[in-house]
């Protein structure tokens, strides 16, 4: 079965067109892998800055529990919200 020019004509327009789609299909794709790497950098951000608020309220637990005057209550409070076992 022969292929017509005008058949040859859309079927080369076709192809330019998926090629074009997945140049675009490409470029998103790279798009999201930035943002990926930006949101695992956010959260290695938020890791650090709740460990570091863990080490401040152990050290206000001890500074409490020596001079009474934090609430043990809150201490705990805040080290579950933590994650602070």
């Amino acid at each position: 079965m022969a292929v017509t020019e005008a058949e040859h004509n859309a079927i080369r327009e076709d192809l330019a067109r998926l090629r074009e789609r997945v140049a675009s299909l490409e470029e998103g794709g790279r798009g999201v892998a930035r943002r990926l790497d930006q949101i695992e950098i956010t959260m290695e951000r938020v890791r650090e800055g709740i460990a570091s608020l863990q080490t401040r309220v152990a050290v206000l637990a001890l500074a409490g529990g020596v001079a009474g005057s934090v609430a043990p209550t809150a201490v705990q409070s805040l080290m579950a919200v933590l994650g602070a076992h």
